[in-house]
């Protein structure tokens, strides 16, 4: 409220201003008193030649010395000039309010209103006595801080509602505090009000979105300005733009591996959600990426920089497999085949991180093992080799032993690709034992109900896959019962393929990838090329297929019986 200093500066000065360095819990009650006791208010704003230039000081001047000369309206205040100096920073405040102090207004009588200079008034007032004992009055009240955001591009976003350093004026002639925004290009960097400057989409979405914090280098300068028309599209809504279902990771596969917009927009979900996240690994991904053009491959080969001794790894392990098995349904082989190389770096921490859902996978976890052996945890990495490599007891009358010995013997010399001599020797010293054997015509034979029984023929099926059978049928549910015999010499298919082509029962069908992954070209391996046996892993694929086929026709009751056999 006006004080006793500024009613004796009305009555009896005039021709030089009063300074009152106001508060803006006070700025408004002021103002308003000081008008109904009749003066004039006077806008800064009003003195710029043109919305983005600073007023013109001098004009302002000789406003008042040419103003009415009736002592009785010949009084104003004046408003905006203190938070037009804070914007031009503390030496140019300093000069113009020395400049000011001393100059004739004619018969003027003029209050200046001044806020967030106290300082700089103090200072000039600390200088001239007779200024601080009869033309300067410090309001006690507090302040409220001021930001500013200078939006300098296209569009102001539409937070401007008049555009250049006048609009801004205008908010502080209004009392107005906190943020306030302006578009000008004029240079406000040495400005006593704390500047933002709003030059790019990501800096206006920041603006815009409240609480945004993701970091710019998530994105291109494409998809921030992309992101930032979608938002003024949406009344800067980030739900409206963003994907937010009930599950953020449902047909994660699909949102998340490509590099288009739809997929960053997706990404964007994630980072703001992780706490969200359900799975454990793709939750440890997010937490760490600070890219978006390096999540798909991170997401890959992420687990390879975790210790497989870590609490956590198994957890985080069976995460990353999920990921897996959804991404081999897509064309991920690149991704698949890029972690296999960076992953075969340290063979004391590469086997752990495998999985057995890729083909690829399967062959470098038998690449390894070749190299290194069996480890305990291969029943979970690939728990079809595992039940390949376990030893099977043959039930066959005096053979048994010698056959139970010699396949697991026969498989670990083939997972290890060696042959040693003492195995040469057992394979001539037993050869003979094998004849004691029925043949497979015989077995055929005695199958009294051909009519609803399927022969299911596997060209270069051995007795090695059975404890791998033997496995498959228990999980599928399946009674399994196994016939060891032996086929007539000589063993070429084209001659000893009689029982095949004899059958007389319901169906039958031949199967003979087995036998082009072993013998023949179009199986896709050479021994010249990788002498390990990888092409193991496409055996064990065909043999799972097999029992895929039994179970699901016997389970749909087309037949009683599902013989697999073999022509050797």
């Amino acid at each position: 409220m006006p004080n006793i200093f500024v009613d004796n500066y009305l009555s009896k000065a005039k021709g030089l201003p009063f300074f009152y360095v106001v508060s803006d819990e006070n700025y408004c009650s002021v103002l308003s008193e000081l008008q109904r006791r009749g003066l004039k208010i006077i806008k800064i704003s009003d003195f710029c030649k043109n919305a983005d230039r600073f007023p013109a000081l001098d004009d302002l001047i000789d406003s008042f010395r040419i103003a009415d000369v009736d002592c009785a309206t010949n009084k104003y205040v004046l408003v905006g000039l203190g938070e037009y100096l804070a914007l031009r920073g503390e030496v140019e405040a300093l000069k113009v309010i020395r400049g000011l102090k001393n100059t004739t207004l004619g018969n003027a009588r003029v209050v200046i209103l001044l806020r967030y200079i106290r300082n700089q008034v103090k200072i000039i007032s600390e200088e001239d006595l007779r200024l601080k004992a009869q033309r300067v009055y410090f309001d006690d009240g507090d302040m409220a801080a001021i930001y500013v955001t200078n939006i300098r591009m296209k569009s102001n976003l539409g937070l401007v509602s008049e555009n250049g350093i006048r609009g801004l004026l205008k908010q502080f002639e209004a009392g107005a505090t906190g943020t306030l925004c302006v578009s000008t290009d004029l240079d406000l960097s040495k400005s006593l009000f704390p500047i933002v400057q709003i030059d790019n989409a990501y800096d206006a979405i920041r603006q815009l979105v409240r609480g945004f914090s993701l970091p710019v280098e998530l994105g291109s300068t494409e998809y921030w300005g992309k992101l930032l028309i979608e938002l003024q599209k949406n009344h800067n809504s980030l739900s409206a733009v963003l994907s937010y279902d009930e599950d953020l990771e449902d047909d994660f596969i699909n949102k998340a591996f490509g590099l288009e917009y739809h997929n960053w927009l997706y990404f964007l979900t994630l980072k703001l959600n992780i706490e969200k996240i359900k799975n454990p690994y793709l939750k440890y991904i997010f937490q760490k990426q600070k890219s978006f053009e390096t999540l798909q491959a991170n997401i890959v080969n992420g687990i390879i920089e975790i210790s497989h001794r870590s609490p956590q790894f198994k957890e985080l392990y069976d995460g990353r497999k999920k990921i897996i098995k959804a991404l081999s349904n897509m064309d991920g082989t690149q991704y698949i085949l890029d972690f296999i190389q960076k992953n075969d770096i340290d063979p004391s921490e590469s086997i752990y991180k495998l999985t057995d859902i890729t083909i690829y996978e399967r062959q470098a976890i038998i690449a390894w093992v070749s190299q290194y052996g069996l480890i305990p945890e291969i029943d979970y990495l690939y728990p079809a080799l595992s039940a390949y490599c376990k030893k099977y007891e043959f039930s066959c009358g005096r053979v048994s032993r010698i056959l139970t010995d010699y396949f697991d013997n026969y498989k670990k010399q083939k997972i290890s690709n060696a042959v040693t001599e003492e195995f040469k020797v057992n394979v001539s010293k037993f050869a003979l034992n094998y004849t004691a054997l029925a043949t497979r015509e015989n077995i055929l034979a005695s199958i009294d109900d051909k009519e609803h029984t399927f022969l299911y023929w596997i060209d270069a099926l051995g007795v090695e896959y059975l404890s791998y059978i033997q496995e498959l049928a228990r999980t599928k549910g399946l009674a399994l019962h196994v016939d060891i015999v032996r086929s007539e010499l000589p063993t070429i298919t084209s001659i000893n393929r009689t029982f095949f082509d004899d059958w007389s029962g319901a169906g039958k069908k031949k199967e003979s990838r087995l036998d082009e992954i072993k013998h023949k070209e179009e199986g896709g391996f050479d021994y010249s090329i990788c002498k390990m046996p990888i092409h193991l892993a496409n055996e064990l694929d065909v043999v799972k297929e097999a029992i895929a086929k039994a179970a699901v026709e016997l389970s749909q009751h087309r037949y009683k019986k599902f013989i697999i056999a073999s022509d050797r």
